[in-house]
């Protein structure tokens, strides 16, 4: 056995041990359980490449190379079965599944009818071809990334790990003179030193980059006080995710995309404005509404719940705009569920500006009180629902003066249970 040929069993077994680097992919999705936010395109593109370099191997009689791409193929199947079961969207795997079966179909039947003398040619510029065309997996979750402003989703481990395999087959395709081979690998290369590169740019949110030792954008702290209160909260939340679907609830309302919970003053006018014109818009409003729900999933409750947002604050400026955000959508929430019916069949709600200075008021005696003392919520709200209930029991009707407290407290009374709404007479 010469050294080339030392080489590639080397290769051989490298590879196999890399196959099994999305353990720690798994392991996070289990940790987090949801495997939301991360991308399942990595897991099964990589597969179409992996079942033509096996009919590659099957008609050059590679043992090494059927060996490789046969358990790859096995635990890959694995990784992506365990992706849906975390995966709270499974039209999407299960549609990439069907087309990656539908391809590799047509693929080796079109190989099949070949002359034989041509056959694993044939196959083999295909393998190279889909191993080329996998990157398409890499690139979009590199641009999505960039999108999300995060690399949170991308695993360094199996990063890094890639950098040592791409540029050994690499080598070893030159050594051997296989361009399909030297070409497919090359180009894997290139984008994996990009992916690492781009660690420094847009670093994780929660966790630190090894190696580089790159610090992660937020740290996620398990305490919170709140009402001088020590709580332990439930703060899991997939930021990349949460970035991504207040983006995409930004541009379905005409929202700047780029705004955040921070920015929850400006978010919360645009919707109000729009959502309050006439009743089209708001069944328009409450259905993206939905959307920002479904998009967030099992995880809406927790990435909305202010104690989340408290947790990744350093800026006391931004304490307030915690509630406020948490409230919005709770508020949003009430208007588009319970509290529907009572506003689209009374006219006062798109009719705000016979209420427009009173309400004003009312919100800013709350805001200011909540500046002055925000652990006395409890207080605050209570004056805030009196105000609002008041404003509109006068104005309008004693059902929407109902309607009003009771929004405010779904709004800011979490932690005041005893805080009711009752029908003035």
């Amino acid at each position: 056995m010469n050294s080339i040929e030392l080489f590639g069993l080397w290769l051989a077994v490298f590879s196999i041990g890399f196959t099994f680097l999305p353990i720690f992919q798994v392991l996070e999705w289990k940790k987090r359980g949801s495997s939301d936010g991360f991308s399942s395109i990595n897991l099964v593109l990589p597969m179409l490449m992996m079942s033509c370099w096996f009919k590659h191997g099957i008609l050059t009689n590679d043992k090494n190379n059927m060996m490789i791409n046969g358990i790859n193929l096995i635990c890959f199947t694995i990784y992506v079965s365990i992706f849906a079961y975390y995966q709270s969207r499974r039209r999407n795997v299960l549609m990439q599944v069907i087309s990656l079966i539908t391809t590799i179909y047509f693929i080796f039947n079109h190989v099949d009818n070949i002359h034989p003398d041509k056959a694993p040619d044939v196959m083999g510029s295909i393998a190279a071809g889909t191993q080329i065309f996998g990157m398409i997996g890499g690139i979009y979750d590199l641009l999505r990334a960039i999108k999300l402003g995060t690399m949170e989703y991308i695993p360094a481990v199996i990063q890094f790990a890639i950098f040592p395999l791409t540029t050994q087959w690499t080598l070893f395709g030159y050594l051997i003179n296989n361009q399909y081979m030297f070409v497919a690998n090359m180009a894997g290369l290139l984008l994996n030193i990009v992916t690492i590169a781009s660690y420094f740019v847009y670093p994780p949110l929660t966790w630190k980059v090894p190696i580089f030792g790159i610090e992660p954008q937020q740290k996620i702290k398990k305490k919170i006080t709140s009402n001088n209160i020590d709580t332990n909260y439930p703060i899991d939340c997939p930021e990349g995710t949460f970035l991504y679907c207040q983006h995409a609830f930004n541009k379905a309302m005409g929202i700047e995309i780029d705004l955040t919970w921070k920015n929850i003053s400006q978010i919360q006018f645009t919707v109000d404005s729009f959502m309050f014109q006439i009743v089209d818009n708001y069944i328009y409003s409450c259905q993206k509404r939905r959307e920002f729900y479904n998009c967030l999933g099992e995880k809406y409750t927790t990435c909305i719940n202010r104690y989340h947002l408290l947790s990744k604050i350093d800026d006391p400026t931004l304490i307030l705009p915690a509630y406020l955000y948490s409230a919005f959508w709770k508020g949003f929430d009430f208007s588009c569920n319970g509290g529907l019916t009572t506003s689209i069949y009374n006219p006062e709600t798109f009719n705000q500006t016979l209420l427009h200075n009173e309400i004003t008021q009312c919100q800013k005696l709350f805001l200011n009180d909540m500046q002055k003392s925000i652990t006395n919520i409890c207080l605050n709200t209570l004056s805030y629902m009196n105000c609002m209930q008041n404003i509109y029991t006068q104005k309008t009707s004693l059902q929407m003066g109902w309607f009003a407290c009771e929004k405010a407290r779904i709004q800011f009374a979490d932690d005041c249970p005893d805080l009711r709404c009752l029908l003035i007479q």
